[in-house]
Parts: C-alpha cells; sequence; structure tokens
C-alpha cells in the first residue's frame, strides 16, 4: 500500500519468534554438534485442504524445524514427519508464550509430544520446535534461572521516576507491566515559591522530601533566573536516598537525610537540628498534600516553617495496557508500590475487585498501611529505598517458591 501511494517508509528489522522463543527456552536453532541449517515453516493450513509441504525434504535436510501457527494441527505435523521417515524418537517441543514471564516449555519427542501437549494442555501463541537441539533445553535453559525469572511485576510509580526501577527489575529477569499510577503536575505560576525564592538566604534549612520536588524547585529557581550561590549558606535535608541523588545530579548535598526514610524520622532528626537556632526559618517545597508529622516536629522545636505546595499529585490510568484485566486473570504475580499515593491511584485505576488476591510488595510502613486497608497480602522493605524493595521481592518470591 506504501509503495502503490508513493509513501516513503523504513522497515526495522525485528528478531522472528522463530530465533527469539527457542533462545529464550534454552534451545539454540543451531549448533554444530546437532545441525546446520534451520527451516521456518507455516504450521497453520486451511480447513479440509492437505499440506502444500514437502515434509520428506524437510527431514532429508537434518536441521531444525520450527513450525510457526500449528498449535491445532500438531498431530498432523507430527505424524506427517514420521510418515516421511523421520525417527519418532527425535526431540520436539511446544513453546508457549515466549520471552514472557508465563512462557511455558513442553518437551518430548516426535511421537509422543501430541500426547504429552494434550496431557498438560497447549497455550497459545506457541511454536514447535523440531531437532536434535531441543535436547539441550535444560541444559542450556537460562530465563528462569534468573532470581526474578518467570515472575511478572506491576509498578507503580509516577512517570518521569518509572524507568530505572523498571530496568533493574527487568536485569534480574522480571517481566515488567509499568504502570504510573499517579503523576506529578507542577503547580504554574508559583508567586508563593517566587517570593521566597527572592529571599531565599533568609532560610537555614530547605527541605526536599521527594525527587520531583527537587527538580521542580531548581526549575523554578532557573526559570526566575534566581543565582543559585544564594544557596550557598544553607543546609539541605533530603528524606531518603532517591531524593539525594537527585540533589547529587544538580551539584548539592544533603546535610541531612534521616535512617528511615518518611516524613516522621526526618521531622524528628531535623526538629533536633533546628533547636541549636531557635526561630530558623524551613522552607519545605513539596506536595500539596504532604506529610503532618514532618511539620509538627518542627513547629514543636521552635521553628517557622514555610511549607509551600509546589506540585499536585493526581491518579493516572493505564492507556495501553487493561492493569485491571491482567490483575483479575491472575497474570500480575507481584504489585510494587513505592508510596501510599501510588497504591491510592492503583487502586482509583482498577476500581473495584478481590484485592486479597493481589501481592504487594511496599517500600514503606505507609505504604503497607494503604495497601492492608484494601486487603492485599503485604511484605515491606526493610528500609525505604528501592534496592531494598527489590530485595524484598527476591527473598518474598523466593520464600514462595522455595
Amino acid at each position: 500500500v506504501l509503495v502503490r501511494d508513493g509513501i516513503d517508509f523504513e522497515m526495522v528489522p525485528g528478531i522472528p519468534s522463530a530465533i527469539s522463543v527457542p533462545a529464550y527456552q534454552g534451545i539454540p536453532v543451531t549448533h554444530r554438534d546437532y545441525c546446520s541449517s534451520l527451516h521456518i515453516i507455516t504450521g497453520h493450513k486451511k480447513a479440509g485442504k492437505e499440506y502444500d509441504i514437502d515434509f520428506e525434504a524437510l527431514v532429508r535436510t537434518k536441521g531444525t524445524l520450527v513450525f510457526l501457527m500449528g498449535v491445532a494441527a500438531l498431530g498432523d505435523i507430527c505424524s506427517s514427519l514420521i510418515a516421511a521417515g523421520m525417527d519418532p524418537g527425535t526431540p520436539a517441543a511446544l513453546l508457549s508464550r515466549g520471552t514472557q514471564a508465563c512462557q511455558r516449555r513442553i518437551v518430548a519427542t516426535v511421537g509422543t509430544l501430541k500426547e504429552e501437549v494434550d496431557k498438560a494442555g497447549a497455550i497459545t501463541p506457541a511454536i514447535i520446535v523440531v531437532g536434535e537441539v531441543c535436547s539441550l533445553a535444560e541444559d542450556f535453559a537460562w530465563y528462569e534461572k534468573q532470581p526474578l525469572g518467570g515472575v511478572k511485576v506491576l509498578l507503580t510509580r509516577p512517570k518521569e521516576l518509572i524507568s530505572e526501577t523498571a530496568r533493574e527489575l527487568r536485569s534480574r529477569g522480571a517481566d515488567v507491566v509499568e504502570f504510573p499510577a499517579i503523576k506529578t503536575v507542577k503547580i504554574e505560576n508559583n508567586e508563593e515559591l517566587y517570593k521566597a525564592m527572592e529571599s531565599v538566604n533568609q532560610f537555614g534549612w530547605i527541605v526536599f522530601t521527594s525527587p520531583t520536588g527537587v527538580r521542580i524547585f531548581f526549575e523554578d529557581l532557573a526559570e526566575k533566573q534566581i543565582d543559585c550561590r544564594k544557596l550557598g549558606n544553607i543546609k539541605i535535608a533530603a528524606i531518603g536516598g532517591g531524593t539525594k541523588k537527585e540533589l547529587a545530579a544538580r551539584g548539592y548535598y544533603a546535610d541531612l537525610m534521616p535512617e528511615i526514610a518518611d516524613g516522621d524520622h526526618l521531622g524528628i532528626a531535623l526538629a533536633e537540628e533546628c533547636r541549636k537556632t531557635p526561630g530558623v526559618k524551613v522552607l519545605i517545597p513539596r506536595a500539596r498534600i504532604g506529610n503532618k508529622e514532618l511539620t509538627e516536629h518542627l513547629q514543636a522545636a521552635g521553628a517557622e516553617i514555610f511549607d509551600i505546595p509546589t506540585y499536585d499529585t493526581v491518579y493516572a490510568r493505564g492507556e495501553i495496557v487493561d492493569e485491571k484485566k491482567l490483575v483479575e486473570d491472575g497474570e500480575i504475580d507481584y504489585c510494587l508500590f513505592t508510596s501510599a499515593s501510588t497504591v491510592k491511584g492503583f487502586a482509583e485505576a482498577i476500581g473495584q475487585t478481590d484485592y486479597s488476591k493481589i501481592k504487594a510488595i511496599c517500600i514503606g510502613k505507609q505504604t503497607e498501611e494503604q495497601a492492608a486497608k484494601l486487603g492485599m497480602q503485604t511484605w515491606t522493605a526493610a528500609k525505604p529505598s528501592i534496592k531494598e524493595l527489590i530485595a524484598k521481592l527476591e527473598e518474598v518470591h523466593g520464600g514462595i517458591n522455595s
């Protein structure tokens, strides 16, 4: 159609399922000790028609045979190969949902594969592989041997923070569904913040409670052309490792960070410092709905607080993947929650469902409390960090499967 209508186009070559799916199941389609050729065949045939395939020629190649779209005709394919002279004891495999966490592998022989598939039940989409290389599947299997191999994870984070965490999970073998259950919306024309920035050197402390808070603060600083050297004598407090990292990326290093990354512990630690300077002014640029414990601790310490909202947290819905169906069909093994607001956003998007089926891995106690309110099965990271969150997932998954 494109050629006919004179429209320019570009071909982006992909890796075909005939090669990628066996590779994910430990089957090399060629191996110098077993074969020297690969043959890809459409296994589908029209109803009432005979195969237009030269099975005898395929058998003579002594190569690996990959049949696409052939599950419904599995019996006919195997019997045709045997009738054409193939040894019934030749290894063969049915590979279902390749490269996904739910992939399955049934390895047998050409003579027994149909029977084994009937026993186990065929799951489509699937391909059929015939040849001696199928005998290598157990030895060369690698995907399921990864710490999170075969695990499908629903990851809920704000969109701008989700990719790095997803990359960490995938490096451990997880099949990740990225679901930004919340998104942050910057407050525009923020006169209250601009006023504070103009005399920013009046503050003894600036407190950042999220990476988003850091990003938006410095964006506004640049937009108003306020010289960052004005921050020179101000001490900086960060709630946790992610916020600390976001600051470091801009050349700023936190003077204070609590051992436990939540507003309560940040407030306790910072209040102790504020008592050393009675009446110290503290700037907190953060989400409109912020942690009350933080400001309560600082007020008790006699600090003058400028708690200024710089962004709103709103719930987001998936635009491509039907997360509700994945959850209800039992295709999601675990949900990872990085804040109480991501739990709320998830529930807002999913709506009514049986939450008791959901295994929730939570970054902290407040997140766990929110998940538990919905009836989810919950586990909490030893410390509120992405590293510890992933470690808890590996621990829980290892325990369930041991």
